[in-house]
């Protein structure tokens, strides 16, 4: 057996300095098997002239990048999804680093949905998968989902929602788990022929919390969206639907591919701190919508859904109309310092006015004298210390997004 080589300076360098400065301890095994995958960078070589060698150098952000990678293959697994993970966070991944993570994406998808294989003479080949898949490709597929739904806070979450709706035959709570299994695999089986099952939609609106989240209402603001017919939905569910993702990845020039994942980290963002404000002032966890989104932008895994959950949606959704979803995008950018700031201000006043964001000048003027003097006390301080929130809180850079923001509370004050 070969001797192994010991590792270079530059190597023994970058491994020190990310260990030090990141927290992550790596080695030059890993290191090297990352860096063959493309997720960490490679140094630049100089040639120092004849006879005299050469040197190499890591960039200066090669300690973090290297502790991005550690995480994410330490989250992952295996080296496809964590490329995309690293993708989805904006690490500047090389672009046939991620054009092969997305090809092994879509096939690991589709192997998921292949029927067993057969073995020669007509035996039984065995599952691909350690779950005893049926022949039905839609319930292979439904049952590969189902078995990390429990595994996960946003599946047990899902489960939850399934128990409330309701068996149409007896009136009875649904088995949560048969109904997301029926769900999927109808939905499974739209991907696979191209045509939905509107009522499938529907349960799968239901069970992640969508249906209600878009249909909520505060006074004349909402609902998000109006439910759609069966034809509207089908016709919905083709145009960007799982085929319709997969074809807008791989059309996407690489810079389109890197620009729709900034928007979508954008809206992830937007999210978060609009839910977190709206539920905070109105009491609608839901959010007329973002409720669901948000719940993506708070797990762990938000930099790989940002990657394979809404790059490819946003994509197909482009396609379809574009100049109004990019009008969407653009607000949500707009508007996500306005709302990182106002939920920053939340934290610094008592809960107790929490609500005034909502009724805006009415409700600041309709405090007794004592009360609007400690609020103006909290608020005008917080504001004159912090200049740039107040900025993104007095003049928000988007269109009016509800009385959440047209007044704030400190500026009735």
């Amino acid at each position: 057996m070969a001797k192994r080589r010991d590792p270079s300076g530059d190597v023994r360098d970058l491994l020190a300095a990310t260990a030090q400065r990141e927290g992550e301890r790596v080695s030059a095994r890993q290191l090297e098997s990352w860096r063959q995958a493309g997720l960490v960078p490679r140094p630049t070589v100089q040639h120092l002239g004849r006879g005299r060698g050469s040197s190499s150098r890591y960039p200066a952000d090669a300690p973090a990048r290297v502790a991005a990678a550690a995480r994410a293959v330490r989250a992952h697994r295996r080296l496809h999804v964590a490329a995309l993970a690293l993708f989805g966070q904006g690490q500047p991944l090389e672009e046939h680093v991620v054009r092969a993570a997305y090809r092994r994406h879509y096939e690991h998808i589709g192997r998921l949905a292949a029927p067993d294989p057969v073995a020669p003479g007509g035996g039984d080949a065995g599952p691909r998968d350690p779950w005893d898949f049926p022949s039905d490709p839609a319930e292979a597929a439904a049952m590969a989902i189902i078995g990390g739904v429990r595994r996960t806070r946003k599946g047990r979450r899902i489960l939850r929602r399934a128990r409330q709706i309701r068996d149409p035959n007896t009136g009875g709570p649904e088995a949560p788990e048969s109904l997301l299994l029926s769900t999927l695999t109808t939905l499974a089986r739209g991907a696979l022929t191209g045509e939905a099952d509107p009522s499938a939609l529907q349960e799968m609106l239901l069970v992640t919390g969508m249906s209600e989240a878009m249909g909520e209402r505060l006074g004349d603001l909402g609902p998000l969206s109006s439910p759609l017919d069966a034809d509207e939905q089908a016709g919905l569910f083709a145009e960007v639907g799982p085929e319709a993702q997969r074809r807008a990845v791989e059309e996407a020039s690489f810079a389109e591919l890197a620009r729709v994942r900034d928007r979508a980290r954008d809206v992830l963002s937007f999210a978060r701190a609009f839910t977190a404000v709206v539920s905070r002032t109105t009491g609608l966890d839901g959010a007329f919508g973002f409720g669901p989104i948000a719940e993506w932008a708070a797990d762990a895994d938000s930099d790989l859904a940002a990657a394979v959950v809404f790059v490819p949606i946003l994509l197909a959704a482009l396609s379809r109309d574009g100049a109004g979803v990019e009008d969407d995008l653009a607000l949500c950018a707009s508007y996500r310092t306005t709302f990182e700031a106002l939920e920053r201000l939340l934290d610094a006043i008592p809960a107790s006015y929490a609500h005034l964001f909502a009724e805006g000048a009415a409700g600041v003027e309709a405090l007794p004298d004592h009360e609007r003097e400690r609020l103006v006390a909290v608020i005008g301080p917080w504001l004159r210390a912090n200049p740039s929130e107040e900025a993104a809180i007095m003049e928000p850079r988007g269109d009016a997004a509800g009385s959440a923001v047209e007044e704030a509370p400190g500026e009735a004050a």
